[in-house]
């Protein structure tokens, strides 16, 4: 371990960077960086590479709780803060608030979500467009794709749906 149990009065001005190397002359590429998890054997699964970090505690000399933030799991998964973004690199899908999307795109349960342009910043400007689209079709006998706007299913006890409203 670098860095392990190595502590100081003024750690923020010690800085822990690794580099690749780096190009000298013109024209000259620098080297890939690589990060290795630890290797099993036969159906031992490897390690993950974890990214974690401390968050300011309570005033005192202990030292902060490490978190783990985001992970390359052995799969090839990528998680940040266990489910806010997982990327299930198995099915290529990805999952935004749920560890286990379904679809290409999947938002966890649990609450209603929203997809959005941000506001501009800037006073008295217009808003960002927002487009979606179907796929287009190629050549000559190349069909586009349909766009499908769908409300939520009822449930067993309630089977009505959820509307679609298209508002300007």
């Amino acid at each position: 371990l670098f860095g392990s149990g190595v502590t100081s009065a003024n750690a923020a001005s010690r800085d822990f960077v690794l580099h690749a190397t780096g190009g000298s002359g013109t024209n000259i590429g620098g080297a890939d960086f690589t990060l290795a998890a630890g290797q099993g054997t036969g159906t031992g699964v490897g390690g993950a590479i974890l990214f974690r970090t401390a968050a300011p505690g309570a005033s005192g000399s202990s030292l902060n709780a490490l978190t783990t933030r985001a992970e390359i799991q052995a799969d090839g998964d990528l998680a940040v803060d266990t489910n806010t973004l997982f990327v299930d690199a198995t099915n290529n899908r990805v999952g935004i608030v749920t560890a286990t999307p379904s679809y290409d795109l999947s938002f966890g349960s649990g609450a209603s979500r929203t997809i959005r342009v941000e506001n501009q910043a800037t006073l008295n400007t217009a808003g960002n467009n927002l487009t979606v689209q179907a796929g287009t079709g190629n050549g000559t006998g190349g069909v586009g794709g349909v766009l499908t706007l769908q409300g939520g299913s009822g449930s067993t006890t309630n089977i009505n749906g959820g509307n679609v409203v298209i508002a300007g």
